[in-house]
């Protein structure tokens, strides 16, 4: 079997893995490609979160996080590792939190590569907020 296909990507300020497989969103923004969020400062850095949830496969090889902008071009990788999944019938989830400055407003996605070719892109928009977006 492949590698699982990603179904899914949720998008919050962070992600944090528990204990028997759960997962805590903290300020939630929504699921990938629906999510826009206004930034209040782009001078500082983002910290996002993101899991991504996916079908039942198994895989052997290497993987690696990208943040790309709308013109594909990689801003910042996590360095490559290697994966091992067994097919036992869970479906596969991946927390992973990534703090990164950002240009500006625009279009950029988290990818997923496999074996040095993209695998899955969640993209989201980053806008410049307004004051009224961070009152109470």
């Amino acid at each position: 079997m492949p590698f699982p296909e990603i179904k899914h990507c949720l998008i919050a300020d962070s992600v944090r893995p528990e204990a028997f497989g759960k997962v805590t969103l903290l300020g939630f923004f929504g699921v990938a490609p629906d999510v826009s969020i206004n930034v209040k400062n782009f001078a500082n850095p983002l910290e996002l979160g993101f899991l991504l949830l996916g079908g039942t496969g198994d895989a052997a090889g290497t993987i690696q996080f990208q943040l790309v902008d709308s013109n594909s071009q990689v801003l910042v990788a996590t360095p490559p590792g290697t994966v091992q999944m067994a097919s036992d019938g869970k479906r596969m989830s991946s927390a992973l939190g990534i703090t990164h400055r950002y240009a500006g407003p625009g279009r950029y996605a988290l990818r997923l590569v496999l074996d040095g070719k993209p695998h899955y892109d969640a993209w989201f928009e980053l806008l410049q907020g307004q004051p009224q977006h961070f009152q109470g």
